[in-house]
């Protein structure tokens, strides 16, 4: 039996019959596969679409950029894959650097410097895969040293000299 092309129910009423019920079911089932026919289409243009957006940032970094409500810059930073990787810098409201590292695959990684709203350091730290690696150094607003750390894969290590240098006023 050869497959017969449904008459649309507008064709119907041009030649002035009406539909037979099979030729009333061939025509939704013809609308019915048109508009599965187009959804396979628009899901699968969506589905390519997300695959370049997601193979784009594999491949090249994303630089983003938040403000402060008052225009200043207030974070800066690169992600790839969707995550954290290289340069990463934050600014207090009144421009001053106030944080600045690397990530690598989401994790601070390599040395970052921390800084006052004043623009004087308030710590230096290095990391390896998120985690305190070396020498880590807190300072007070006025320049000393607060304290002095030594770390191994995140963890203290036991030889650390702990000191706190008295202020003027003989105080921490």
């Amino acid at each position: 039996m050869r497959h017969k092309t449904p008459v649309s129910p507008s064709a119907s009423w041009m030649s002035g019959r009406e539909l037979t019920e099979p030729e009333r079911k061939a025509f939704r089932r013809s609308k019915a596969r048109l508009v599965f026919g187009v959804m396979t289409v628009v899901l699968g243009s969506l589905l390519a679409f997300s695959l370049l957006v997601e193979q784009a940032q594999k491949e090249h970094p994303l630089t983003r950029v938040q403000y402060h409500d008052n225009g200043a810059v207030k974070l800066k930073a690169i992600y790839l894959s969707g995550v954290t990787h290289g340069l990463w810098q934050r600014w207090y409201k009144n421009g001053q650097l106030m944080e600045s590292g690397h990530f690598f695959n989401g994790r601070p990684d390599g040395c970052w410097a921390h800084y006052y709203a004043t623009g004087d350091v308030a710590k230096h730290a290095c990391y390896d895969q998120g985690l305190y690696e070396g020498h880590v150094v807190s300072y007070r607003k006025n320049g000393t040293v607060r304290h002095s750390r030594f770390y191994q894969k995140g963890k203290m290590t036991p030889v650390t000299p702990f000191y706190y240098p008295l202020l003027a006023n003989n105080t921490l």
